[in-house]
């Protein structure tokens, strides 16, 4: 049985807003993300082939995601 959808502040909040790079903030914006709840929600095969994805991009994500238990939400 999968988790339910977590209701954790992070997941919410423009990722302007956040305590990230400036690359983050704009590989997001390239990618068409305003909340780290989008991406989690977007197909993780369509993500890793989009033309501005970055590697750098996303291990940026996983820790952000990761002091909150929350990596689950990139599973697929």
């Amino acid at each position: 049985m999968s988790k339910p959808p977590p209701n954790h502040p992070l997941l919410d909040r423009p990722i302007q807003e956040l305590d990230v790079s400036e690359e983050f903030i704009l590989r997001s914006k390239l990618l068409g993300f305003k909340t780290i709840r989008e991406i989690t929600k977007y197909p993780k095969g369509k993500l890793y082939r989009h033309k501005d994805f970055s590697y750098g991009w996303v291990n940026e994500l996983l820790g952000l995601l990761q002091p909150y238990d929350l990596l689950y939400l990139m599973d697929d």
